[in-house]
């Protein structure tokens, strides 16, 4: 009997020890409590609310959201301090608008002979059965103007017009908005490449 209450008292007494050294071990980011912030979009009432102040335990009116509709909340640690970020989102909708002037693209501005195999996107405007693939007006594409002003009201960068290079940003051309171009980084499988429509399929630029 003296034997087993000895057992007992260690064992009760090893956890007392033990138990402070794992709620010190504890870092202060994980032993918060959790936060809850309330967006209230509209009325008299419109607001961002930290609902848990943990100051004076009421809860606060942070601030004005204007016309935000979400709400995101997160934290991190610098090995200095505990940041917390609040985030709110807001758009405006608008009518349609019509854009003009020059945008920014990747742009295929050549054409080859060469051939690639099926899984290879190929940097150039190549050869399909239909025609050379120096067809266009320019000699850099392969449509001919009947096709552009069949397909692509009359234009295409390269076909139509060799783009003007972005500078500093290889690859990129100025091209004009509304008008079509084959891009270089929207590639599809074709058919009509190499000579047949039976064909295994090869990488072109439309």
């Amino acid at each position: 009997m003296k034997k087993s209450f000895l057992a007992l008292f260690l064992v009760v007494a090893v956890s007392v020890l033990v138990q402070p050294a794992f709620s010190q071990a504890l870092h202060p980011f994980f032993a918060q409590n959790g936060d809850c912030y309330m967006l209230i979009g509209d009325g008299p009432h419109r607001g961002v609310y930290a609902l848990n102040n943990l100051t004076t335990g009421v809860s606060k009116r942070l601030y004005d959201p204007y016309d935000a509709y979400g709400i995101v909340a997160a934290q991190s640690y610098n090995a200095m301090k505990i940041q917390k970020w609040l985030y709110t989102f807001a758009s405006t909708e608008t009518g349609w608008e019509n854009f003009t002037g020059l945008a920014d693209r990747r742009v295929v501005d050549n054409a080859s002979w060469n051939k690639y195999d099926a899984n290879t996107v190929p940097p150039y405007i190549v050869h399909r059965y239909h025609g050379s693939p120096f067809n266009s007006p320019t000699g850099r594409g392969n449509h001919p103007q009947g096709t552009l002003n069949w397909k692509f009201s009359g234009f295409d960068y390269p076909c139509s017009q060799v783009p003007a290079n972005v500078a500093g940003s290889p690859g990129h051309h100025w091209v004009q908005m509304g008008k079509f171009y084959h891009s270089m980084d929207r590639p599809v499988k074709s058919p009509f490449t190499y000579g047949g429509y039976y064909g295994p399929g090869y990488w072109v630029h439309w």
